[in-house]
């Protein structure tokens, strides 16, 4: 999924290159702020997947304090709840949302 979507904001950088030769400024224009959005949806993806990593490394610790969660790791249970109706339908962040629910419950 990474490389996909690094490969993806190549092609629209290329694109945005090739309006720009062509004196296309306001149709680049919006390419640009299209290319922004995309990236920032990248950077915030990655920032999940690196919560998820910690989420997963530290599950033992999640389950068996399950009543009180460390608060150290409310920060990013918090992010993948948070994040998973806005970036898609990624199967393993539906899940997480399911997982967490089921044991912390909806807040």
């Amino acid at each position: 999924h990474n490389n996909k979507a690094e490969q993806a904001i190549k092609a629209q950088r290329r694109e945005i290159s090739k309006l720009l030769e062509k004196d296309s400024f306001e149709q680049g224009r919006i390419k640009v702020e299209f290319l922004i959005q995309n990236e920032r949806v990248h950077e915030a993806a990655e920032i999940v997947a690196l919560f998820c990593e910690l989420l997963v490394a530290r599950m033992p610790l999640l389950e068996e304090l399950r009543d009180h969660p460390p608060s150290e790791l409310l920060e990013a249970v918090s992010t993948v709840l948070f994040s998973a109706k806005r970036l898609g339908d990624i199967k393993d962040l539906a899940d997480a949302v399911k997982q967490f629910t089921r044991a912390y419950g909806r807040e």
